[in-house]
């Protein structure tokens, strides 16, 4: 069976060479220079797309055109109002009793978790099977014979119910290595969640002593700053003539045309690090190039403005207005007022402590990534020179609540030597009591707030980029955040919400230090932007100068070693965060350290894969459910993967991030393969390494790559 990409006749695959240049022509405008001789002919694009339609029509007939696929379950074959074919106009959906009995059936053919391991069930009620012979022999065929998790931990905690159990389950009787057991005790995960405090956070019992405390300091600060405005506490009541407008130095408007003018920028020599900087060494699997090298060509400038808004973004911050110690409005000579009782709070010393100092300098920072930046991901990132990982982002509330599901993704395995936890949230109260939470049970370097992501689901409750729009929300949860966590805060930002009227560099940039963040991520484009058009470095280097002695690192379309140096030259930020250039290719992180482009083979990048897979199942298990969860995360990473373009094929260097590839034949079958853009051909690659996938998998891609 020929793969779905390549021409599927024997007359098409003849075609020679001068006739594929005649009708491929040139490179179209945002389209990858893919060389001649693999290109695939514009017709035959053409007669392809069409029949992979007709298909799909086809399909679609067969379903009798259901939505669902004509699979049968709730909803199918039903018409307007309700009414189904050949039955009642009431009928509804399966009574209460039937799905009770249909999930009592499902439980009793799945395994007790402890019978699975060996071990005797605690619960008296146990809804599950105990029958482990009669398991065995209705669990279907092994999908290998190797268990990665056995040959690498001494032991499977999935048991009898591994795919992959013929390699420890001998005779019935299920075997351990103790020796292995033994050394795999350094290498398993941490930041799990407990069931006693899971149990107390469910039941609204878990005491929260610290932040309450620390939430009474600011409420009390607030009050006396109410109380010094003129006439009180009537003045709350009545509202004050507006006081005359302090001159104060404002950056100069934006113009709102299209393409917006950014600010130019000069270059001077560098300065040296912090005197009180940390400096973390690099892990000793990296794959960096030496250190002298690196630094003489990568060494981040220090950029001055040469335009009234950069300029304006270099002066001294404003005395008032809702982003200083007012953080409550009010004018000038009310924001003056403001100052005292917030600099009494934030000089209030609840935890005394000595705060770690990281060096940021040239640290390559795998962003967080919601969905595909799992844990497996990372340690493939980790593995080829990354210096920085984060966890994917979790909702503060979520985590207060004590949801599994959120509290598996802070989970961090030992490789990760400098690892981060990134919170989303805009109340106060939330966000301090997720950091002690998180002080007192979570081993981390950096605690990261979000107030970037553009997602609607996220903006819509007021956090992620909405904190752009109001900024005195930030500084109310990090400065909390920072008095209550040994590690350091930081803040990932957006430049606004529309990229016509860039103003983080003003509202938020210059009170870093003030609101308790020791560093910041400006990701170069808007909300409104999302990932559709180029980021834009000049204006992050309006916010590196306006952030004063507070380290800022950029992100946007770092896709090569020379775009990475270029970033740094451009804006003078201390490093880069990498995401979608992670995504599309994990050994960028080699790339920049060795400055040069890896043209890496497809059986290179099956082998990549393959680990990727063997982490999934360490991680998510390796029973029925965990393979399921690997192959979907799997495939999510592959609609990412997909777009790597191998660096033999193309004609010009260096490639960018938002070109798209026309259609192409790569060296071989498997790197054709592995430049498709069709779901059926992502499931191939994951059977590959996973077995085989069943008729009832399904994949349906939750972010569309080509608008991430």
């Amino acid at each position: 069976q020929s793969f779905s990409c390549m021409m599927t006749t024997a007359e098409e695959a003849s075609i020679t060479v001068a006739a594929a240049t005649a009708t491929a022509g040139v490179a179209r405008p945002g389209e990858a220079a893919i060389k001649a001789q693999y290109l695939v002919p514009r017709a035959a694009r053409s007669s392809e797309d069409t029949a992979a339609a007709d298909a799909a029509a086809e399909e679609q007939d067969k379903c009798g055109g259901s939505s669902n696929g004509g699979n049968g379950g709730w909803g199918a074959g039903r018409k307007r109002g309700g009414q189904q074919d050949g039955g009642d106009k009431r009928a509804g959906p399966p009574a209460k009793k039937q799905r009770q009995a249909e999930r009592t059936k499902i439980a009793a053919s799945r395994i007790c978790s402890f019978a699975r391991v060996g071990s005797a069930c605690t619960f008296d009620r146990c809804k599950y099977s105990h029958d482990v012979a009669g398991f065995l022999a209705a669990k279907p065929a092994d999908l290998g014979p190797t268990c990665y998790v056995f040959r690498t931990r001494g032991m499977c905690p999935s048991g009898y119910a591994c795919r992959f159990g013929a390699d420890h389950i001998k005779d019935g009787n299920l075997v351990t290595d103790p020796c292995v057991v033994e050394k795999a005790k350094s290498l398993a995960e941490i930041n799990h969640l407990n069931k006693p405090m899971q149990i107390s956070l469910r039941k609204k019992t878990h005491k929260f002593d610290k932040s309450v405390q620390l939430i009474q300091d600011y409420r009390k600060s607030k009050q006396q700053a109410a109380s010094c405005l003129p006439g009180g506490a009537a003045a709350s009541a009545s509202p004050a003539p507006t006081p005359s407008p302090v001159p104060t130095p404002s950056p100069a408007p934006v113009s709102p045309s299209p393409s917006p003018v950014t600010p130019e920028i000069s270059v001077t020599a560098p300065t040296a690090a912090p005197a009180n900087s940390v400096t973390l060494a690099a892990p000793a699997n990296s794959l960096a190039a030496p250190a002298t090298e690196i630094a003489a060509s990568m060494q981040p400038p220090v950029v001055e403005a040469a335009t009234p808004l950069a300029a304006a973004a270099a002066e001294a911050k404003p005395t008032s207005g809702p982003h200083m110690g007012g953080w409550w409005g009010g004018g000038a000579e009310t924001g003056a007022l403001m100052n005292q009782p917030h600099a009494a709070f934030a000089d209030s010393v609840l935890l005394p402590r000595e705060k770690r100092v990281i060096d940021w300098h040239n640290k390559l920072y795998l962003a967080p990534l919601t969905t595909v930046g799992n844990l497996p991901f990372r340690r493939i990132c980790k593995r080829f020179g990354a210096d920085v990982t984060c966890g994917e982002m979790a909702m503060g509330q979520n985590l207060i609540d004590g949801m599994t599901s959120e509290w598996a993704l802070i989970r961090r395995h030992p490789c990760e030597d400098l690892f981060g936890v990134q919170l989303c949230g805009s109340r106060m109260e939330t966000m301090t009591k997720c950091a002690e939470l998180l002080n007192e049970s979570v081993q981390m370097d950096f605690v990261d707030l979000n107030a970037g992501c553009p997602i609607d689901c996220i903006y819509n409750k007021g956090c992620g980029a909405a904190l752009l729009e109001r900024p005195r929300r930030i500084g109310e949860c990090t400065l909390p955040m920072s008095k209550m966590l040994d590690c350091p805060v930081t803040l990932k930002v957006r430049i606004g919400k529309d990229e016509k009227c860039p103003d983080v560099h003003r509202k938020v940039m210059p009170f870093l230090r003030d609101w308790g963040v020791s560093m910041a991520v400006v990701h170069g484009r808007s909300r409104q932007q999302r990932y559709g058009k180029l980021s834009d470095w000049s204006y992050i280097g309006s916010c590196v100068k306006a952030a004063g002695d507070v380290p800022v690192l950029g992100n946007g379309d770092v896709y090569t070693w020379e775009s990475y140096r270029d970033a740094l030259a451009t804006s003078g930020a201390q490093s880069c965060t990498l995401a979608r250039g992670a995504l599309i290719k994990p050994w960028l992180f080699t790339e920049i350290k060795e400055r040069r482009h890896w043209d890496i083979s497809s059986s290179e990048r099956l082998d990549i894969v393959r680990d990727f897979a063997n982490y999934g199942l360490e991680h998510w298990g390796s029973d029925a459910q965990g393979v399921f969860n690997t192959r979907t995360f799997l495939c999510q990473w592959l609609a990412f993967a997909y777009r790597y373009i191998p660096v033999g094929l193309l004609d010009v260097l260096p490639p960018h991030i938002n070109d798209r590839a026309p259609a192409y034949f790569g060296r071989d079958d498997l790197e054709t393969l592995m430049a498709s853009e069709k779901v059926p051909d992502w499931i191939k690659i994951t059977e590959m390494v996973l077995g085989p996938a069943g008729p009832d998998f399904s994949f349906e891609p939750k972010h569309r790559a080509k608008n991430e």
